[in-house]
């Protein structure tokens, strides 16, 4: 699996995989390839995505089959950990792919009610005795930013210097209930007590994400 992602397989039948290429797509894919016996119930995950409270995203995708003959069956939803059970938001459902041309999907859209890392979920649910599907290109984007961070303007709390070394500085931290570090993949790295200055000499050089919880339930 691709890095900070993962593959799980809650049936008998086969677990999603990579492929060097396919028809119709460039470069490694996912693959599922079928099973004689067994229905598929696999997922892919992808790594975990921190999104913010009212921010609107768009999500897209390519998926395709390897005949015209047999039927494959997707499903995609997001939830907050990289497990089956997790994956309770539905974003899209394809239940007849019989296509020799990979479709792109890109119109769906998903709006976070609570801030926080989650989670792309890939079922692949075929019948056994199918062919092969395909999963590719996979992206999550931003397209409107919450009506509390547009509006503030003037008043958002500054944070310096960045770059920074080993302290980062915040104006004003009387309001702050919790302070989290994140990578630039979403991956939870530590909480951080609120304060004026923040000892941050131990982390790895990189790019982080400074999420503060203020006390009145924003971010």
């Amino acid at each position: 699996m691709p890095i900070c992602t993962s593959a799980s397989n809650e049936g008998s039948g086969s677990i999603w995989d990579v492929r060097p290429a396919a028809p119709g797509f460039t470069g490694k894919l996912l693959e599922y390839s079928y099973n004689t016996l067994f229905p598929a119930n696999t997922w892919f995950y992808t790594q975990g995505i921190n999104l913010v409270k009212g921010n609107t995203y768009s999500i897209g995708y390519k998926y395709g089959n390897n005949s015209t003959t047999y039927t494959e069956k997707l499903k995609v939803a997001i939830g907050t950990s990289p497990t089956a059970a997790a994956m309770t938001t539905t974003i899209g459902n394809y239940p007849s792919i019989s296509t020799l041309t990979p479709i792109t999907e890109t119109n769906k859209t998903f709006k976070p009610t609570v801030s926080g890392v989650y989670y792309l979920g890939f079922q692949a649910y075929s019948d056994p005795k199918q062919d092969h599907l395909y999963l590719d290109d996979i992206k999550v984007i931003t397209i409107a930013l919450a009506t509390d961070e547009t509006s503030h303007g003037e008043n958002l709390l500054k944070i310096y210097p960045n770059p920074f070394s080993e302290f980062v500085n915040i104006s004003e931290f009387e309001n702050i209930e919790k302070i989290l570090i994140t990578d630039a993949s979403g991956r939870f790295i530590k909480t951080v007590r609120p304060s004026k200055s923040l000892n941050l000499k131990n982390l790895s050089k990189g790019l982080y994400l400074i999420n503060l919880q203020m006390k009145d339930g924003s971010v």
